[in-house]
């Protein structure tokens, strides 16, 4: 009997121990680790752990306060959670939306921007060192052909698959204002060059006065330089160039009266020069009558034509022919020097104003 109760009250105090134990191990305890600590089967915190010096784990764990499939962060208290958003200093952006659409730029050293669409066809233009790019406001028009408008006069276009077409006045800062413009040896347009024969020009760049340009070739000009006074321009002997040359040639054109006896000055021999004087022809105004006429120089007036009765000449447009008559012996002439004035003399006057004289010889 008392074996039975010594068996029954050990049996109440194992339950009891028992339940004891259980209870202990059903509550919810703070508890501090100090040293290693390794958890052989999988281990649920159902409150947040505090690892002061980390924690290693062989397999992956699982957070149950985490959101599947997103970034984890660190809230202000160091907690793991779900919610935040990815800063510029750690590989993100910082944003957390967009609009179709939508460009990133650096707006700061650790900042992102967003650039926001704008209609079609608006091209992105930069805003310079340090400054935020932005559409440019206007729209180029484009086609399959790679046609474009601007619509500014300062457009600057570089294309090298065909040709540019510009509508309206274009200003290319390179050349300089009103030259012609050409390309260069890598075919780009600059100021600098001189028009050849085959493109219409002269390939000439400098001129004296007087200078008269002639073909030389088929593809160029070439300047003869002027001549002197009353030089006449013939073909040179090898018949290959223009060449000024001396001969007789019409030396004054003059205005004479045969309506009041006087002498006109009709010609004077340039400086550096000698005259000799061929002939002359004097055109009739009217009716010259009886009057004469004497050629020669200042001081001995008929040393070139002798005395002439012009009763000949009686109508408008009559053409008299004034030479020294030739005869027998070899006529002589008069060679002046330069600075003699030549006069035509009008005696015995019974004709009119009007007439002109023409004065034939040539320098030598």
């Amino acid at each position: 009997m008392k074996r039975k109760s010594l068996l029954v009250m050990v049996l109440l105090l194992f339950a009891a121990a028992t339940a004891a134990w259980a209870g202990w191990h059903s509550e919810i305890r703070e508890m501090l680790f100090k040293g290693t600590v390794i958890f052989e089967k999988g281990v649920t915190f159902n409150q947040a752990p505090t690892f002061v010096t980390g924690f290693t784990s062989t397999t992956a764990p699982t957070y149950s306060a985490l959101t599947a499939s997103k970034p984890v962060f660190t809230d202000s208290n160091k907690a793991l959670t779900s919610s935040g958003t990815m800063p510029v200093n750690q590989g993100g952006t910082n944003l957390t939306s967009y609009a179709v659409g939508d460009i990133l730029y650096a707006s700061g050293a650790t900042t992102i921007g967003k650039l926001a669409d704008v209609a079609a066809g608006q091209p992105l233009l930069s805003g310079g060192v340090a400054t935020a790019p932005a559409y440019a406001g206007y729209t180029l028009s484009g086609t399959a052909a790679q046609t474009y408008t601007f619509p500014s006069t300062s457009a600057t276009l570089a294309r090298t698959d065909a040709a540019n077409t510009f509508a309206g006045t274009q200003t290319f800062s390179a050349l300089t204002a009103s030259k012609p413009v050409f390309t260069d040896s890598s075919k780009v347009l600059t100021s600098s060059g001189t028009l050849g024969v085959d493109q219409g020009g002269t390939n000439l760049t400098s001129y004296t006065a007087g200078d008269l340009l002639y073909a030389s070739g088929a593809t160029t000009l070439s300047k003869l330089a002027k001549g002197t006074a009353y030089q006449t321009l013939q073909m040179n002997s090898g018949a290959t160039a223009p060449a000024w040359a001396s001969g007789e040639t019409l030396l004054s054109a003059t205005t004479i009266s045969l309506g009041a006896d006087g002498n006109t000055t009709i010609f004077t021999v340039p400086a550096g020069r000698t005259a000799v004087l061929t002939r002359a022809y004097l055109v009739a105004a009217a009716d010259a009558g009886t009057s004469t006429l004497t050629i020669g120089q200042a001081g001995a007036l008929t040393d070139f034509l002798g005395t002439q009765t012009l009763s000949a000449i009686d109508a408008e447009g009559d053409v008299g022919f004034l030479s020294p008559i030739p005869n027998a012996t070899t006529p002589k002439i008069e060679a002046y020097a330069a600075g003699t004035v030549i006069k035509a003399v009008v005696g015995s006057h019974a004709g009119s104003a009007g007439n002109t004289l023409y004065l034939f010889g040539f320098l030598y």
